[in-house]
Order: structure tokens, then sequence, then C-alpha cells
């Protein structure tokens, strides 16, 4: 906690220098940035906050920028044994070329090896990168036990998931909320507050989600009144990215007395 803490601090403070020069801000590029220095402080082992001059949130911002409209992206999504075994070579090949952000990404995350959370991956790394998948001929009966091995390209892999899925949809959830406190100013009839979905396949960051929220939220708020402003849409232009994006969100704010 007293890191996210520190992070919002740094964040609010950023907010005050821009409601000092009067200018309307979009909120969410400021919680995108937020919401992302908090990530990489906890998971990846940034020491410092670095909002607004992290090379890596600016990667993670093009890998969801990325529309997936080409021909071998429809051939993947049908056929998806020929996006395994076929265009995935094809696509990391070329995106090394080309400077795919997300093999950017990847790419830097290879070479930031001095990490925090991602110790607990590295205590099962197997040496020199290999591991045995042909043992007994792939066949292992579901009462069988064998030890658990992680190669370095899974341990990337999994950063890069942490780093994508640890920011962007905490950031579209809180522009969504502060949008609609500027544009509702009546409270209307309370339901429920059911902020995730259920089933087997709920998200394994929840609890860690909904504290940042809250905090985010309450330092906010108890900073700030926020009034619609003249960029100030009635209606948020949602763009279809990997995650639905609610675009600019513009507020006044008013530094609480």
């Amino acid at each position: 906690m007293p890191i996210i803490d520190d992070s919002i601090k740094v964040n609010i403070h950023l907010l005050k220098q821009a409601e000092l020069s009067g200018i309307h801000v979009d909120l969410h590029k400021y919680f995108d940035e937020l919401t992302f220095d908090i990530i990489s402080r906890i998971a990846m082992g940034q020491e410092d906050s670095r909002q607004f001059n992290s090379e890596f949130c600016k990667m993670a911002h093009d890998v969801f920028a990325l529309q997936h409209n080409n021909i071998f992206d429809y051939i993947a999504f049908i056929f998806p044994w020929i996006g395994k075994n076929i265009l995935d070579p094809f696509v990391a090949f070329t995106g090394k070329i080309r400077k795919d952000p997300l093999q950017l990404l990847i790419g830097k995350i290879y070479e930031a090896r001095r990490v925090d959370f991602i110790d607990l991956f590295l205590e099962s790394e197997v040496e020199n990168n290999e591991v045995d998948l042909t043992k007994n001929n792939g066949n292992y009966s579901k009462t069988d036990k064998f030890e658990r091995h992680t190669i370095l390209e899974e341990i990337v892999l999994n950063c890069v998931l942490f780093l994508l899925a640890g920011f962007d949809t905490t950031s579209n959830n809180l522009s969504l909320m502060a949008h609609y406190l500027v544009i509702w100013l009546n409270g209307e009839e309370l339901t429920f507050y059911y902020p995730f979905g259920g089933g087997p396949r709920i998200c394994i960051g929840l609890r860690f989600a909904i504290m940042e929220t809250k905090m985010i939220l309450v330092r906010l708020l108890k900073t700030f009144e926020l009034k619609r402003c003249l960029e100030t849409e009635a209606e948020l232009k949602f763009i279809g990215q990997i995650v639905l994006n609610p675009g600019k969100v513009f507020v006044e704010l008013k530094l609480r007395k």
C-alpha cells in the first residue's frame, strides 16, 4: 500500500500543477500513467515513480492501439492451429523488423532483469532455458506428479501480461467513474456494486484492482472537485481496441479548500 499511495501522491501533484495553470485535463491520460506506474513498481521492481517519463508506458499504449484488422489476424482467429504453428513465428520475426510495439515491449523486459515480483518465477526457472516436453512421449497420468519448471520466455510473457492487464482496465474503470461523476451530478437509485464478473475465470487481480481504484478515487475526490468543461463530452466516444477504451475524458479541476 505505501508504494501505491506514493504513486498516487505524485499523480495528485501533477494534477495540481495542471489545475494551477488553468488547463482542463484529460483524466484518462493521467489514470493511464498512474496505474501503469503502480503495476511497474509492484510487479516489475521499478524503484521510483516515472509518470509521464516511462518508455514502457508508451509501448503498452501502442500495443493496445493495434487494431488486428489484417488478413493474417483473421486467418489466425478462424483457424487457431494455423496461427499457432505457421503465423506466430512469421509475425514474431516480421514484428522485430517493423518494430512491432509488442515485440519491443518483450525485448525491453528481457533487458530489464532486475525485478521484484518476477522473482517468484525466476525461482522455478530451468537451467539452460530448456524443458523436456517429450518425456514419456508427452503422456502423463492425471495422478502423476512432476516438477514444474519455467523457461525464460514464459517468465517474460507473464511480465507482459502483468503490465498490460494490470493498468489499462483499471484506468478505463476510473475514467468512466470520473466521467459519470461529472455528467450525473445527482445520485440515482442504488442497485448493486459489481465491478468484476464472476465464475471460474474471474480476474486474478480483482482485490488488488478494487483496492487500487478506491485509494485513487478517495485521494482524487478529497483533493479536487470535478467539474464539467467545454471539452467534456456528454457521451464518450469509445474506441474499439483490445479492451474497449473510453478515449479522452476532459474535466475541470477545482482544488478543495
